[in-house]
C-alpha cells in the first residue's frame, strides 16, 4: 500500500465552464472562462473592499470644501477641484480614484497584491469627477494618455448615430483637414486643434 498522490482539484472556471464561458470570445473556451472568472472576482473585490473602504470616505470628506465658486448656481453645498479636469465639481459628482491603478488580477497569485492595493493610503488617492474617472479608466485600458482619451471619447460620442448631425456639421465647417479621408482620424484632428464649430 503506497501513499496516494492528492488529486488536483479543477479550477472553478474548469469545473463550471458553462458559467464562465463566452460564446463571443475569440479565445479558447478554457482561456475565456478563466478571464471571465477573474473579471467577476475583480468586480466582487472592488465592490466588497474598495466601495466600503472607510479611509476612502474620510479622504473624500476631508478634501471637500464649503467654499463654493462665486459663479456656481447649483444646489451643492460642498465640492472640490477634480484632479484630472481641474474643474470645480459638487461632492455628489466626485469619486475617489487610485492615482496608480490597482493592477491586474488574472491569476490566483495576483489576489493578495490586488487587495493590498485596493486598501491604499491618502498618498495614492485623488478626487475626480465621474466622467473624468471613466475617461482615465479608458485611457489606462487603452494604453494612452488622459488627454488622448478625452479626444478619443469625444470621437466615439460623435460617431454614434444620435450625434450624426453634430458630427456632419463639424466635418462640413472644417477647412484644415479636408484632405483626411478617414472620418475618425479627421475628427481626432479637429478636436485636438480645437477647431470645433457648434
Amino acid at each position: 500500500m503506497g501513499i496516494e498522490k492528492p488529486v488536483k482539484s479543477p479550477e472553478p472556471w474548469e469545473e463550471y465552464g458553462f458559467v464562465w464561458g463566452s460564446k463571443r470570445s475569440k479565445k479558447s473556451t478554457a482561456e475565456s472562462a478563466k478571464a471571465s472568472f477573474f473579471s467577476w472576482l475583480r468586480g466582487c473585490l472592488r465592490e466588497s473592499v474598495w466601495m466600503r473602504y472607510p479611509p476612502k470616505f474620510i479622504f473624500k470628506n476631508s478634501r471637500c470644501s464649503t467654499n463654493l465658486p462665486k459663479d456656481y448656481t447649483g444646489r451643492a453645498r460642498s465640492g472640490s477641484i477634480c484632479a484630472l479636469s481641474g474643474k470645480w465639481t459638487p461632492k455628489s459628482m466626485l469619486e475617489v480614484d487610485h492615482i496608480t491603478g490597482v493592477g491586474r488580477l488574472n491569476e490566483w497569485e495576483d489576489v493578495e497584491g490586488f487587495i493590498k492595493h485596493l486598501c491604499t493610503t491618502s498618498a495614492n488617492m485623488q478626487l475626480v469627477d465621474k466622467q473624468a474617472h471613466k475617461i482615465k479608466s479608458y485611457a489606462d485600458r487603452s494604453g494612452m494618455s488622459y488627454d488622448e482619451a478625452v479626444i478619443e471619447k469625444e470621437v466615439i460620442r460623435l460617431l454614434k448615430k444620435e450625434n450624426k448631425v453634430e458630427m456632419e456639421n463639424m466635418l462640413t465647417n472644417d477647412t484644415l483637414f479636408v484632405g483626411e479621408s478617414n472620418k475618425r482620424n479627421r475628427l481626432r484632428k479637429i478636436i485636438h486643434t480645437g477647431t470645433m464649430s457648434t
